[in-house]
């Protein structure tokens, strides 16, 4: 299996995924598309109720568990547009 890497230092998954990932946030950079939460309209302040719905909803079939800090992490990421390592 290929050795995981770290993704918004979040999750870990495979590095061909993980270079995938960060292949299509700079097309879409490069093409300019949105590519954060906020160039949609989300705020900071969307951040704890949007995390809360996603922790009430989970349905467990996630291979980690979820857990609202790692939910707010990856919502801040994305808010911030920050580009996969």
């Amino acid at each position: 299996a290929a050795e995981p890497h770290r993704v918004h230092r979040r999750i870990d998954v495979p590095a061909e995924h993980a270079r995938d990932v960060a292949q299509a946030h700079d097309r879409a950079v490069a093409v300019g598309a949105p590519v954060s939460l906020a160039e949609q309209g989300f705020r900071e302040a969307d951040v704890e109720r949007c995390a809360g719905i996603v922790l009430e909803t989970d349905n467990g079939l996630n291979p980690k568990p979820v857990t609202l800090e790692a939910v707010r992490g990856i919502l801040r990421a994305a808010l911030r547009a920050e580009r996969p390592a």
